[in-house]
C-alpha cells in the first residue's frame, strides 16, 4: 500500500489519481502542441512569447500533478501559480482574459475538491 509523505497510509481514491493523470498527460501534450506552433506564429508576424509562456506553464501544471501524486502540496501550489501566469498572459498577450479566468479558477477549484474527497479522510490532509 502507497503511504503519503506523513507515513501515514495512502487515501487518495482512484477518481482523484486518475484526475491527476489526466491533467498531467494533457499539460504535456499542449505543452508539446504549443512549442510545435512558434514557427507558425512567426511566419505570421506575431510574436512566440506568449506561446513559449502558456507551454512552459503547460509543463509546470503538468509537474505540479505529479508532485501530487508523490504526495507534495507544494504541487497544488506551482499549478496554482502557472494558472496565474497564464491568466496574466491572456490579459496581457491580448487573448480572452474571460476565458483564461473563467477555465483556470475552474480547474483550481476541482483540483481542490477532488483533493477534499473522500470527507472523512482528505488526501490534501496528508500532503505534506
Amino acid at each position: 500500500m502507497e503511504t503519503a509523505s506523513s507515513g501515514q497510509p495512502a487515501v487518495r481514491t482512484k477518481t482523484t489519481t486518475v484526475w491527476l493523470w489526466i491533467v498531467l498527460v494533457l499539460n504535456v501534450i499542449v505543452g508539446f502542441m504549443s512549442f510545435s506552433l512558434i514557427g507558425t506564429m512567426t511566419g505570421l508576424g506575431l510574436s512566440p512569447v506568449p506561446l513559449i509562456i502558456s507551454a512552459l506553464m503547460s509543463f509546470g501544471v503538468a509537474a505540479g500533478a505529479f508532485m501530487i501524486m508523490q504526495w507534495k502540496k507544494m504541487g497544488f501550489y506551482i499549478i496554482a501559480g502557472c494558472v496565474a501566469v497564464n491568466i496574466l498572459v491572456a490579459i496581457f498577450g491580448g487573448g480572452s482574459a474571460g476565458s483564461a479566468i473563467g477555465g483556470g479558477l475552474l480547474s483550481l477549484g476541482i483540483l481542490y475538491y477532488v483533493l477534499q474527497y473522500p470527507k472523512d479522510n482528505k488526501a490534501w490532509s496528508h500532503l505534506a
